[in-house]
């Protein structure tokens, strides 16, 4: 039903009615396709032609209108969720496990790389680790920061850089 050849025309929206008879009952479906045409007649015309209407005993084409735009929203759900439930729940022999995919990420959030430095007497690195907390708290002016804001993460996954694995290579077979 899919063509790759380059369609021009506007979009129409069309619904129909279709009816199937069965002995004691009838199933009555509503569809609406998204077609593109020259006109209302053309998309009329050739319906029968781009749509399978065979599982129906007879149909009415109910509407054909013109959308304005190059496209048009078919359909539109949504749904309140909340943040603590997960996006995913996988359901395995030994149990479910919860699949977290969207972070949240507090839109006044603001991410800071920082770097302090001081100078200190100290027997170890461990003793002069020490110190440094104490001198935080404590003697922040012996301590020279550099601070410095980072973007915060978006959700979204981005390219890792793999340069520093070897390339994989093919080991017999044809190409």
């Amino acid at each position: 039903m899919t063509s790759k050849a380059i369609v021009q025309g506007q979009i129409y929206r069309v619904q129909i009615t279709g009816h199937k008879r069965e002995e004691e009952r009838t199933l009555v479906t509503k569809n609406e396709y998204a077609i593109i045409g020259n006109s209302i007649d053309d998309v009329r015309l050739k319906f029968a032609y781009v749509v399978d209407v065979s599982a129906f005993d007879h149909y009415r084409i109910d509407f054909v209108v013109r959308e304005p735009d190059r496209c048009c929203l078919l359909r539109h759900s949504y749904e309140w969720v909340s943040h603590e439930s997960p996006d995913a729940v996988i359901q395995r022999a030994e149990g479910t496990d919860t699949v977290w995919q969207k972070p949240v990420i507090d839109s006044a959030a603001r991410k800071f790389l920082i770097h302090a430095r001081t100078t200190c007497y100290a027997s170890d690195e461990k003793h002069a680790r020490k110190k440094l907390k104490k001198r935080v708290v404590d003697n922040e002016e012996l301590i020279e920061f550099a601070i410095e804001e980072l973007c915060v993460a978006d959700g979204f996954a981005h390219a890792k850089d793999t340069s520093m694995f070897p390339r994989a290579h093919v080991i017999g077979g044809k190409a």
